[in-house]
């Protein structure tokens, strides 16, 4: 199983008023049931909105859209890694051939 990660937003996020109300998203398996444009279409969507996600889910394309990959293990082992941006870039050349 694979988690991913991205956080968007940054220190300057921090308004100073005391609003603790953060954007998150937690998207368990979300866009497996629909095809590659209109899950493009979904995470381009919450990077506007600067919404912070953390996805579930079996598809490599997933990758493109993330910061960070957290393993988890059959025993309950874990490890939490960069996504290669080479990978990133390889699925960002596959979705130029995706009609939107």
């Amino acid at each position: 199983m694979s988690c991913f990660f991205q956080d968007t937003r940054s220190d300057d996020d921090d308004d100073g008023g005391g609003d603790d109300v953060d954007d998150d998203a937690v998207l368990d398996e979300a866009t497996s049931q629909v095809g590659i444009a209109m899950e493009h279409q979904l995470y381009t969507i919450c990077a506007r909105l600067n919404i912070t996600i953390l996805s579930v889910g079996h598809r490599d394309s997933l990758r493109r859209f993330h910061q960070l990959e957290l393993h988890i293990g059959d025993s309950g082992t874990w490890q939490l890694q960069p996504i290669d941006s080479s990978i990133t870039d390889q699925i960002a050349v596959d979705m130029e051939s995706v009609q939107f």
